[in-house]
């Protein structure tokens, strides 16, 4: 039963899949900075609401700390 766990394991935390993997986490992280900016442009522009400024932060650094907190998931996950 280890063995065949071991064997498993060897075969999902190969290296491609990981080299995969973290090519998915850097897609997703520059994806989530470009949604989070343009979300700060629509509200800064249309809507100019304290909610969604409460959500999204009052500082565009935020937007930028995006990609890197889905790194450091991966990184320390």
């Amino acid at each position: 039963m280890i063995s065949y766990l071991a064997k498993f394991f060897d075969k999902v935390l190969c290296k491609k899949n990981i080299e995969t993997l973290e090519g998915w986490v850097v897609q997703l992280a520059i994806t989530g900075m470009i949604v989070h900016l343009a979300l700060h442009f629509i509200n800064q522009i249309f809507f100019k609401s304290e909610f969604f400024s409460e959500v999204l932060g009052h500082n565009l650094l935020s937007s930028i700390y995006t990609p890197f907190s889905f790194v450091l998931f991966l990184r320390f996950s």
